[in-house]
């Protein structure tokens, strides 16, 4: 069940099955949101999925701070943003590992991710861009995750003697550096 909201996530972000319906100006979030949460939440339902998939990567990455507006989304008159604010709300609530990259680019270093845990073989992971001075993530020894997200303009170098195995699904609009070992089971 866990990977079936994943996958449909996934293919939301990708575009997969939308309908070419766009956001009404009537629907606008009741609360007030931080700027760029509050114009994610406006692009779920635009005619452009490349907004829509940008959009929904950027309600990922804001995690659990965007689930009281996704809540009010999914009473959206669209269907396209009804459809888009459940799936997302439905993933952000399995709460994913976010890298956040603050301490170092260790993988094994919970400091860098939000919430403060390592990925581990339940684990779905994201990683999002990483903007300068914060460090993108190097595996140097061994890493397993459930599902991998690489959002776009991400960056995973797995180092020439690491190994990282996927259980999941591994969704890449990044860069993964495979210097090493990389499995995935699908």
């Amino acid at each position: 069940m866990r990977l079936h909201f994943f996958f449909a996530l996934l293919a939301a972000l990708l575009g997969c099955g939308r309908s070419p319906t766009s956001q009404r100006p009537s629907d606008p979030p009741a609360r007030t949101a931080t700027p760029g949460i509050a114009e994610a939440i406006t692009k779920l339902g635009d005619d452009d999925y490349k907004v829509r998939r940008a959009a929904g990567e950027a309600l990922l990455a804001a995690g659990r701070e965007s689930l009281p507006f996704l809540a009010e989304a999914r009473l959206s008159t669209d269907a396209e943003v009804r459809a888009r604010a459940r799936e997302l709300v439905e993933t952000i609530e399995e709460e994913p590992l976010v890298w956040i990259g603050s301490r170092d680019d260790r993988w094994e270093n919970a400091e860098n991710w939000a919430p403060q845990h390592v990925p581990g073989p339940r684990s779905i992971a994201i990683v999002p861009e990483t903007p300068s001075p914060l460090s993108a993530p190097v595996i140097r020894g061994e890493a397993q995750v459930l599902d991998l997200v690489l959002l776009k303009k991400a960056d995973l170098t797995v180092e020439e003697i690491a190994h990282l195995k996927v259980n999941g699904r591994l969704r890449s609009r990044g860069t993964l550096r495979a210097l090493g070992v990389v499995e995935s089971d699908e």
